[in-house]
């Protein structure tokens, strides 16, 4: 019987906040259109348009999770280290990678938020 060798799940990990990022980026364009329906442009929320409302819920929560997947970088590079044939330059570069992807996605969700919540409805 072979014996298999753990799988390095690192460089899958490092892609967890561009995938929030692109799942928060459909969601808010799709919520983004469905505020200007005729049915939800008067809508308001303590005063709040809805679709104001959802959108900075929306982007909170992506940046909330984007720094949750920052946060867990430090696990993936001492699981890193423990992996069979990682060397340093390699754990550099993941962890490089990784807050390169998080800091990117951050300010990208951010970016992206801002522009839905100043556009108008066409």
């Amino acid at each position: 019987m072979r014996r298999r060798l753990p799988r390095d799940r690192s460089l899958l990990e490092l892609f967890a906040a561009p995938l929030v990022l692109a799942a928060y980026a459909i969601l808010a364009f799709g919520v983004f259109r469905l505020g200007c329906a005729p049915a939800f442009e008067d809508v308001d929320f303590f005063g709040v348009p809805v679709t104001v409302f959802l959108l900075g819920a929306l982007t909170l929560a992506a940046l909330v999770l984007i720094l949750f997947a920052g946060l867990h970088l430090p696990r993936v590079l001492r699981r890193a280290e423990t992996t069979v044939g990682q060397t340093p330059a390699r754990r550099t570069a993941l962890m490089l990678l990784g807050a390169t992807l998080v800091v990117a996605s951050f300010l990208l969700a951010g970016a992206w938020g801002m522009l839905l919540l100043n556009t108008p409805c066409p």
